[in-house]
């Protein structure tokens, strides 16, 4: 049996390479204003911001040795002030109240305490700290006391209650021999009753937190071992000496595994990151935490290799602000909860999985710039643009009125195209960001496309509004009748081999198997081709290379949805081949879990693109491989393009995922 290899045929340049430009830019709606190179540390963590009493803005930003301090211009530009030096750790938190800025650092045997930076004088002679290090009660230790060392993490509300999370202390304050304090659960101060040295005033459950978040009397511990967010009622003032805490409910979260949590304005709703592969940003309903609703969940829409990993999400308004490591950040729209929209992304760092990338963003400043902290090249300043979701609505049923379930409804647009799936009830909901904003189109039409197994596809164009939602309901036709070959034909070039054909319609239509023949008489199948094949609306085509005898011959068997097949007429192709190809194969073809990507030449560079252009994945490759296995169990069903760069060029095949 002949291989089949599919590169850029002629009929593919002009779509792929297209795509290539359009599509392959996952930046929109955020520009970088500025990345300083003088951060002055290899490894960075968390961001904040902060604006000073007379105005001044500042960005916060932690390092494995320090917590660097900068100042913006008005343009944006950020200036290195100082570097506040502290213990060497991968871990920093960074918070502020009135002209003071908190930080904490999480590593075994570090003890920093609570850092307290005087930002009074915000100049680099005139910027004091201190750390604090209070003595705190705990009934787990042998002296019934630990002194503060080191926390993950902390937040500081409107009223200057900061609430530590996972902290850690010693007997002396040494860093030797630590434990947790209260387990790891929430620790309480007030700094506004005293800035620099905050008194505990409350401690909640005694379970570990690895991040808080309160709003209103009400706080969020992200209970990351136990796999669930925990919704706590506080009872507090802003002089309050004593702060009592009670549980309200809890809720696990999709990768057991839950990192943060920041809530909307009304507190009615949350949104959660787990820090694990493949995770989403879950929104839920919290509105009464005995009976907490899960919304929806948002995945990066541009990379589905399943390695993502989502790290803090903030909250602002209508938006949710999100460092996503390898994705770098990511604006969505949560005007309507229950459809989260991307609407901005900036992507940090080359790297498309793992913990690389993107740690935190900041979108609080005034000035309205975003903060972002890259693990390897520090900070960035961004320029967003908060952009309107679109939302389509609607129902599918077939020609006898019955509503379809598990109908799949795609919105083409930039930056990708988004999916949906229709539920028991024939229903769909989805949404995309307002197209104008995104620079690439000119209004917000949009071709939507409709598609049922034993349904023929409906395509649509709709002009969605911003901020609104179009109503757009379609009716698909049963598939009954047999298909027409209206066009079959093949060419050479070369040792290559090129086979097109089309036909009038899909009805009744299961898949085509192309066959090949050297003497034609004794036909072997080389490839199987679904209605997802298509490369154009009802058009196929098969690039099948080093065919090194001088005549093939071809046929399609077509194969109807009742089981029944017939054959085309049989081609014949003559080529002139002298020269081999390179063995590029993909394997199983079509594929379920793993695609194994192979090839007799070198390759570094692996690219997976949609058919409408969308890169899927890309992979740099530290070494040159023949052997790429790809997990495919994060791509929708459909056809798909491999380009890999070797010596002789970038190669290119399609796939089928089942």
């Amino acid at each position: 049996m002949k291989k089949v290899y599919v590169r850029l045929s002629s009929i593919l340049v002009f779509s792929l390479v297209f795509a290539l430009q359009v599509f392959g830019q996952t930046d929109y709606n955020l520009t970088l204003v500025d990345n300083p190179s003088d951060g002055g540390c290899s490894s960075y963590n968390d961001v904040w911001g902060f604006e000073h009493s007379n105005g001044n803005e500042f960005a916060i930003l932690g390092s494995t040795c320090g917590t660097v301090i900068y100042q913006l211009s008005s343009s944006g530009n950020a200036t290195k002030v100082t570097t506040i030096p502290g213990a060497t750790s991968a871990w920093r938190d960074i918070k502020n109240y009135g002209n003071f800025v908190y930080v904490v650092a999480d590593k075994g045997g570090t003890h920093d305490g609570l850092l307290v930076i005087d930002m009074t004088n915000p100049s680099a002679g005139g910027i004091s700290h201190s750390f604090y290090e209070p003595k705190i009660q705990d009934n787990g230790s042998p002296t019934d006391t630990l002194i503060l060392d080191r926390a993950h993490n902390l937040y500081i509300d409107d009223e200057g209650f900061i609430y530590l999370a996972g902290a850690a202390g010693s007997i002396v304050g040494d860093g030797v021999g630590q434990q947790r304090i209260n387990n790891g659960g929430i620790l309480i101060f007030n700094a506004a009753t005293n800035a620099t040295n905050p008194p505990l005033v409350g401690k909640g459950e005694a379970v570990y937190a690895h991040d808080v978040f309160e709003r209103n009397n009400m706080m969020v511990a992200s209970e990351i071992y136990v796999g669930a967010f925990t919704v706590y009622e506080l009872s507090k003032s802003p002089t309050s000496v004593t702060v009592t805490v009670s549980d309200q409910g809890s809720q696990t979260t999709g990768r057991l595994f839950t990192h943060n949590a920041w809530t909307n304005a009304s507190n009615d709703v949350v949104l959660i990151t787990d820090e694990r592969s493949g995770a989403a940003i879950e929104c839920y309903d919290i509105s009464n935490p005995n009976q907490i609703t899960k919304l929806d969940s948002y995945l990066p829409q541009d990379n589905t290799n399943g390695d993502e990993i989502p790290h803090n999400v903030h909250v602002m308004g209508d938006f949710a602000i999100a460092s996503y490591y390898s994705e770098g950040v990511k604006v969505l729209n949560i005007k309507d909860p229950a459809n989260v929209v991307e609407v901005a992304a900036y992507d940090t760092h080359t790297a498309t999985s793992g913990f690389s990338g993107c740690w935190g963003a900041y979108p609080f400043l005034p000035s309205g710039y975003v903060l972002a902290s890259d693990r390897s090249h520090g900070l960035f300043v961004l320029n967003p643009t908060y952009a309107s979701a679109s939302y389509l609505i609607g129902n599918v049923k077939d020609d006898s009125g019955a509503l379809i379930d598990s109908a799949v409804i795609e919105i083409l647009a930039f930056p990708f195209t988004r999916s949906d799936v229709t539920n028991v009830d024939g229903n769909y909901s989805m949404g995309v960001v307002s197209q104008p904003t995104t620079a690439r189109a000119a209004s917000n039409l949009v071709t939507v496309r409709a598609s049922a197994d034993g349904y023929e596809p409906q395509i649509v164009d709709v002009t969605l509004t911003p901020d609104g939602t179009v109503i757009q309901n379609f009716e698909l036709l049963s598939v009954t009748l047999p298909i027409e070959i209206s066009h079959f034909g093949g060419v050479a070039e070369g040792c290559d081999h090129k086979v097109t054909w089309q036909v009038g319609s899909l009805s009744g239509h299961s898949h085509f198997d192309l066959q090949v023949s050297t003497d034609g008489d004794d036909f072997q199948s080389v490839q199987t081709f679904f209605p997802s094949d298509q490369i154009a609306h009802l058009s196929y085509a098969a690039e099948l290379n080093d065919q090194k005898s001088e005549l093939h011959f071809y046929r399609l068997q077509q194969f109807d949805l009742d089981g029944t097949a017939e054959f085309s007429k049989i081609i014949q192709v003559a080529g002139d081949c002298h020269n081999g190809f390179s063995e590029f194969s993909l394997a199983p073809n079509p594929v379920q879990d793993v695609l194994e990507i192979s090839s007799d030449l070198e390759f570094d560079q692996v690219e997976i693109y949609s058919t409408t252009g969308s890169l899927m994945h890309s992979a740099a490759l530290s070494e040159k491989t023949t052997r790429y296995p790809f997990a495919t169990d994060r791509l929708p069903s459909g056809i798909y393009f491999v380009r890999i760069s070797t010596s002789a060029g970038g190669l290119v095949k399609s796939f089928i995922k089942r």
